[in-house]
């Protein structure tokens, strides 16, 4: 795969700089044929391929893209048995070893050849069957050749029925529009306009839609993505992120702050809670908070003991400054005294 890969980009590459062979709009087309055709390749549609490799070919003809053929009618012929893809390729073959015999891949067009050649001896097929010209576009019907750049792909055309992709689709000539979608993309719309004989190569590249996540907290609740702040609630609107593993983490005034990791889908809608703990400041806060009030009234209740107690003595004092105190006045103005001072103490 990886070869062949390789072998693509150097084939598009040098068909860049191939202007003097071809005008530059069809030098585009046939980067994008031959593109769509090793999408095809890849995923088994080996008509596909063979149709837009012949006319990747047509358009800008270099020796190699020969052999891209050649390998397409080769898979194509184990694929269905059919004695013209195995003619096919055997020809391709021989026309990529004479047009380019120094070529990378010579020596491994001469190893196909010599294999697929006892092949056609097995089943009774000329080996020397002449070499097959590049087919000529279709002179009435015209051919839109789409490959996106996901799988599971489709394509409608003018509105119509979903065209599972890569694939080749037969229009009329003229104008169309061109939708393709897949799930958990956007949506790429074209318009084209393909004259009679014509074929159209669409190198679609569709974009993942984003996840939407929605936090549903408070107000005033921050929120950080993979550690980079996002927003503060409430939000306008949802949050849009990359499908993929995030760590949404939330912090509010005075809580805890809150983290999660969440594997989003494209296109995926997420609704987010979470549950804040008070932080360990704010509980001791609150705690001294109670501490100071209970305090408080507790010091309110002995400075009133205290004032009672105090008025009692001055009674009796009084009393003293008007004659002598019995015994027991004496003893309850000592007490007043001693209970006044002790509740002026527990208040403070």
């Amino acid at each position: 795969m990886k070869k062949r890969y390789r072998l693509g980009v150097a084939v598009v590459g040098f068909l860049l700089g191939a202007t003097e062979l071809a005008r530059a709009d069809d030098v585009q087309q046939a980067k994008a044929h031959f593109s769509i055709a090793a999408r095809a390749y890849e995923a088994n549609q080996f008509r596909v391929a063979i149709d837009a490799f012949e006319e990747a070919y047509r358009l800008a003809p270099r020796p190699a893209i020969l052999f891209s053929i050649a390998q397409a009618y080769r898979r194509q012929y184990f694929a269905e048995q059919q004695r013209q893809d195995l003619s096919q390729a055997i020809a391709y073959y021989r026309r990529y070893i004479k047009d380019d015999p120094k070529g990378k891949r010579v020596t491994e067009a001469v190893s196909a050849v010599a294999d697929l050649e006892a092949v056609a001896a097995r089943i009774g097929l000329d080996p020397n069957a002449r070499e097959a010209p590049v087919k000529a576009p279709e002179s009435r019907g015209a051919r839109l050749l789409v490959a996106p750049s996901v799988k599971g792909a489709t394509a409608r055309v003018d509105q119509g029925s979903p065209v599972e992709l890569p694939n080749r689709i037969d229009v009329k000539p003229g104008k169309h529009t061109v939708v393709v979608e897949a799930s958990g993309y956007q949506a790429e719309r074209r318009e084209i306009d393909i004259g009679p004989g014509e074929s159209f190569a669409l190198d679609v590249r569709l974009l993942e839609k984003p996840a939407t996540v929605k936090p549903l907290v408070d107000e005033g609740v921050r929120l950080f993505v993979d550690g980079r702040f996002a927003a503060t609630t409430p939000l306008v609107k949802a949050l849009e992120l990359p499908a993929g593993p995030h760590t949404i983490s939330m912090s509010r005034r005075g809580h805890d702050p809150v983290s999660m990791q969440h594997d989003l889908n494209a296109g995926e809608f997420k609704s987010i809670s979470a549950d804040f703990s008070a932080s360990s400041q704010r509980v001791t806060s609150y705690v001294l908070f109670g501490i100071a009030a209970a305090a408080t009234v507790t010091g309110g209740v002995f400075t009133g003991l205290a004032f009672a107690e105090q008025k009692t003595a001055t009674n009796l004092e009084d009393l003293a400054s008007q004659g002598n105190l019995t015994t027991s006045q004496r003893e309850q103005h000592e007490e007043a005294i001693r209970r006044r001072n002790l509740n002026r103490g527990i208040a403070f």
